[in-house]
């Protein structure tokens, strides 16, 4: 019985750390490039709104808006435009510095862009 109430505690605490790492703030841009002079960036806004830019998109230069949701450390990126098929998943990674992304074999790492100028 005791061993069951351990148990117990054990998961309830967990649910509690799980719960602080949902509230992060994620805002912010990420960009592939300090120095390139249209490089692909994600804007996350804390109104859990985005701007998506990628030049490099086989449909052509897109910018893609629309809302976000995260659950733990990921970002799902639901776009106003369902036809434009892009990056929406990101997964935000050294405590926030960047967010990684892959999607069939094409892989992205941004990087916060804040960063670029210091």
């Amino acid at each position: 019985m005791r061993l069951l109430i351990l148990f117990f505690i054990a998961f309830i605490s967990q649910s509690f750390l799980y719960q602080d790492k949902e509230k992060q703030d994620f805002s912010g841009v990420y960009s592939c490039s300090c120095e390139e002079a249209n490089p692909l960036t994600l804007k996350i806004n804390s109104d859990n709104t985005f701007i998506y830019h990628d030049p490099w998109n086989k449909e052509g230069d897109i910018t893609i808006t629309g809302t976000w949701k995260a659950k733990r450390n990921v970002l799902h990126l639901n776009s106003d435009n369902p036809e434009l098929k892009f990056h929406d998943k990101w997964k935000v990674v050294s405590e926030g510095e960047a967010v990684k992304s892959r999607k069939g074999m094409t892989f992205y790492r941004l990087v916060d862009a804040s960063k670029c100028n210091q």
